[in-house]
């Protein structure tokens, strides 16, 4: 499967999964801790078929690792705390398991693969959060603790790759905004070897500023010269 492909499949289910929760105002209650059942499976398996189809074997070992080490963690923790639900229902109520779930999903895209997947990602795994307050399976502090889990997982085990495109934040006098970065292997396409990159090789970038800059003209070949950022 090409970028292309990959891309358009994965905005698909982000887009069908984000309609779902909000095209009608008679979902049933029920409905929406549904989706987030669907939610905690469908960003860790994201994450994994992801970095398998662009030949990152390296991510999907340490997704598994982050993964696993969260679940167990999570789990140790609800046996050890005996915390009741806010339905009354049983005494695993914290931390959340689907909220775990559903970050380490989300922060195995950010630190390996960056914001252009990760803050899509992170909006999934915030709507599951929610999604078991909502429902009456969990309360606030379940759902943090189960996000925090993950992320400091996540953190302990991924590694970050920058390949195609980086996005930074820059600050220039009262100016602030982004810089897009395209590396080389963004104008190569299917060519390019299914090897992940070690470095980012800059071919163009990209300033979105807002505000007055101190950017001279003599400065523009500086910055353009730059290859490694």
């Amino acid at each position: 499967m090409n970028k292309e492909k990959l891309t358009k499949l994965t905005t698909s289910l982000i887009s069908a999964a984000i309609l779902s929760a909000f095209s009608t105002n008679a979902l049933a209650e029920e409905t929406y801790v549904q989706i987030g059942d669907y939610t905690q499976i469908l960003l860790p398996l994201g994450g994994l078929g992801v970095s398998l189809a662009k030949g990152d074997t390296a991510g999907s070992w340490q997704l598994t690792k982050s993964f696993a080490t969260t679940m167990i963690f999570t789990h140790g923790i609800k046996f050890a705390v005996d915390k009741r639900r806010p339905n009354f229902t049983t005494n695993n109520s914290f931390p959340s398991g689907h909220t775990a779930a559903a970050f380490s999903g989300a922060s195995f895209f950010q630190t390996r693969y960056g914001s252009a997947w990760g803050v899509p990602a992170y909006a999934l795994a915030a709507y599951t959060g929610w999604s078991r307050v909502h429902g009456d399976k969990h309360y606030w502090d379940d759902v943090i603790a189960g996000a925090s889990i993950a992320t400091l997982s996540n953190l302990f085990f991924v590694n970050p790759i920058d390949q195609d495109i980086k996005v930074s934040p820059i600050v220039d006098g009262d100016a602030k905004g982004l810089q897009i970065s395209l590396s080389n292997g963004f104008f190569e396409g299917g060519t390019r070897s299914k090897k992940p990159p070690t470095t980012f090789d800059s071919k163009f970038k990209f300033d979105f500023l807002l505000g007055p800059t101190r950017l001279k003209s003599n400065d523009i070949g500086s910055c353009a010269s730059k290859q490694k950022i």
